[in-house]
């Protein structure tokens, strides 16, 4: 079992796996590895989330909402970096579309794979519905399943140097990348994996594939 906290995010992993003793030290690398990529990607949005607050014209976005509109998308596409290798779980994204909300409700985004009008619309949709239930919460984060399947969307909250919110920002998962991470266990007998959030909500599992 792992727990990773970044940004105030929680997750915890679960490994059941019964082994016989030759197979221990090759299982315990796979385990090993698997932390460590996942962990990875975590940071990879923390970092992201790092680089939004340092970047002057998204501080500008976040508190006065003033800044030119058309800048702001640029450097949001520069603090995140949706097409690094860092993203990436051998060529599948694990962030697949960000979205930054300031209080006026006026937001940046930037997205992985190109899309259609109409297709962008119902996400806006829905991302928008999940931020009003989002924000009647006291949570500082919170993962929310999107209406596509194998979409996870994790919400947290921004911050000024003097701990004033200034805003919210929603990171889309791919369930498929996390699988991807995971996929290794899975050819052990009798071994199974899932990942939970800090509420204990399980978010992806084995038995879920």
């Amino acid at each position: 079992m792992g727990t990773f906290v970044l940004l105030g995010v929680s997750l915890m992993i679960v490994f059941v796996v019964y082994l016989f003793r030759n197979a221990q030290k090759d299982m315990e690398y796979i385990l090993d590895t698997t932390n460590r990529q996942f962990y990875d990607k975590l940071e990879f949005i923390a970092d992201g989330a790092v680089s939004i607050r340092r970047n002057t014209v998204l501080t500008e976005f976040l508190e006065r909402g003033t800044t030119d509109t058309e800048e702001a998308q640029r450097q949001l596409t520069y603090a995140i970096e949706l097409m690094s290798d860092r993203n990436m779980v051998n060529q599948i994204p694990f962030v697949e579309s960000v979205y930054l909300f300031n209080n006026q409700g006026r937001f940046l985004e930037d997205h992985y794979y190109p899309s259609t009008v109409s297709a962008l619309k119902e996400a806006h949709e829905e991302v928008k519905k999940q931020l009003e239930e989002y924000k009647q919460s006291n949570r500082q984060y919170a993962f929310l399943k999107g209406a596509a399947d194998g979409k996870i969307n994790l919400y947290f909250r921004m911050y000024d140097g003097k701990l004033t919110q200034t805003g919210i920002c929603v990171v889309e998962i791919q369930e498929e990348a996390i699988r991807e991470i995971f996929k290794g266990i899975e050819d052990y007998e009798n071994s199974a994996w899932m990942v939970l959030d800090g509420g204990g909500q399980i978010l992806v599992s084995q038995e879920n594939s």
